[in-house]
Formats: C-alpha cells, structure tokens, sequence
C-alpha cells in the first residue's frame, strides 16, 4: 500500500489552507465552493505559485516554502529552500531541504551538473563573447570610451567595467 499523503495547515492561513507532504496545496473554507479543493499552481521562472487569500488579501507564495514552513518550521535565518533532486518543481517534502546559499550553489553545480550562466550565457546579457573580446582589445589599443560605446552600441560604463576586468572576467 502506498504512503499516505500527510496534510498541514498553511502557516499563517490556519482553517483556510493546508499543504501536503506531496506539495499540494487545497482550500478548507470557501463560501459556496467545496471544502478540500486543490489549488492549481502557477509556474514562475520554474517554481510552482499558488495565490492565497485571506480578508480579501492575496499572497502569491512559492510552495516549496509553504511545505518546509508547515512541516520543517520557519526558514533560519540566512537560509534558503534546495531541491535535493534538482527539479525545482518538485515540492514533496522528500526533496527539500533548509541549506545556505553558498551550500545551494554547490550543490547545484557540483552535484547537478549545473553550467555557469556567465557571458553571453547569462540571462541578462546584451553583447556575445567576440563583442566584449573586440571592447576590451579596442580599449587595449588605446581607444577612447565614447568611441568603443558608439561603435558597439554599449554604454561608455560597460566598456569601462569590461576593460577594467570588472565584467567579462572570462574572456581576458
């Protein structure tokens, strides 16, 4: 026979919410809808989202955090939730764990393979390697500010940080 699916309620939602050891998350009190209906999650950047509500207050909260809230207790301070197995969807009680961020890295890039999101990698970047590589030589070769901005289309900032080795680290 399978494991039973353990339920708790939301802290701070007491007699509206509880969470399962499974990670999902159902409504006990509703006007005119049926007791025990699961919430469907949002997905946000990977992560599952509920919407809580309570005196007409909504709270969108990451569920792993409500399942290690209710049955680990409040996060320590300086801590952060890590998905033991990688799959950050994946809110079962099994796979979570209270550890520091630097503890969280490792583990996500030694333990889960994870790739470096530097350079161009990186979520937020606007130039390729060969770019900052042409803005640092450009620099190198004694060029000024204003002309390696114009003729890259980067701010004169960028092309500071990038020959001072502030940014682009790797490429030098």
């Amino acid at each position: 026979m399978p494991d039973m699916e353990n339920w708790k309620a939301v802290p701070g939602y007491e007699g509206f919410y509880e969470i399962s050891d499974l990670g999902r998350v159902r409504r006990i009190t509703v006007i005119g809808e049926s007791i025990g209906k699961i919430l469907l999650p949002d997905i946000t950047k990977g992560y599952s989202r509920v919407t809580l509500c309570r005196d007409n207050v909504h709270d969108r909260r990451q569920v792993h955090h409500l399942v290690m809230e209710a049955f680990v207790g409040p996060r320590p301070k300086g801590m952060e939730v890590n998905h033991k197995r990688g799959v950050i969807n994946g809110n079962a009680l099994d796979n979570l764990e209270y550890v520091t961020r630097r503890q969280n890295a490792l583990h996500a890039y030694g333990v889960l393979g994870k790739k470096s999101q530097q350079g161009s990698q990186h979520g937020r970047s606007k130039i390729t390697e060969e770019i900052a590589r042409a803005i640092f030589q450009a620099r190198q070769e004694c060029k000024s500010l204003n002309d390696i901005s114009a003729k890259f289309g980067v701010c004169i900032a960028t092309v500071s940080m990038i020959a001072n080795k502030k940014i682009w680290k790797h490429i030098h």
